[in-house]
């Protein structure tokens, strides 16, 4: 039970990292975009 806990919770950290990733991906493809439109 500890051990899938502590796998669950290893596995929610990568998720939220990973979203946060592709965040900043998505915002500076945007920026590069509206530069490129201007």
């Amino acid at each position: 039970m500890i051990t899938r806990r502590r796998e669950t919770g290893q596995v929610i950290i990568y998720i939220k990292y990973g979203l946060t990733f592709l965040h900043l991906i998505i915002r500076r493809r945007w920026s590069v975009k509206r530069k490129l439109i201007k």
